[in-house]
């Protein structure tokens, strides 16, 4: 999907309090069990994700197999239990923890073509900035 379209949705669900930073694309990794139990056609378990920054939280807009939007969570920053950013060339590997004891780890875009989302540097920073200051809250 173009990041067009894309941006326009991200939009039209926010509130009306809300700001958004930035917003990327990202892809789920792929389970290696079910590879081993299911050959290639675990390729169909792959998720990729729009994920919109605000000054509240994250929204997490899934796609479905034909790229359409189908589902959409929002998590405030103190819903946000633990949250590692790692260092990448073209993608930026995450991982979070919710409070709702769900664990999604994802690849975050950072190089790609032009009607990709892609995530900037300013928006990464004002991630890692809150998912730092959720972990020394709540600990």
């Amino acid at each position: 999907m173009h990041k067009d379209k894309a941006y326009e949705h991200i939009k039209q669900n926010l509130s009306a309090n809300e700001e958004m930073i930035g917003f990327f694309m990202a892809q789920s990794d792929l389970k290696f069990w079910l590879f081993v139990l299911i050959g290639p056609l675990a390729a169909l378990s792959f998720k990729n994700y729009f994920i919109a920054v605000t000054n509240t939280g994250l929204h997490f807009h899934s796609l479905n197999l034909p790229g359409k939007f189908s589902q959409h969570d929002f998590f405030p920053y103190d819903a946000i239990d633990s949250g590692v950013i790692k260092k990448g060339k073209n993608r930026i590997p995450m991982k979070f923890k919710f409070d709702n004891g769900r664990k999604l780890k994802i690849s975050a875009i950072k190089k790609g073509l032009k009607r990709t989302a892609k995530i900037d540097e300013s928006t990464l920073q004002f991630l890692k900035e809150n998912i730092q200051q959720t972990n020394i809250q709540q600990s």
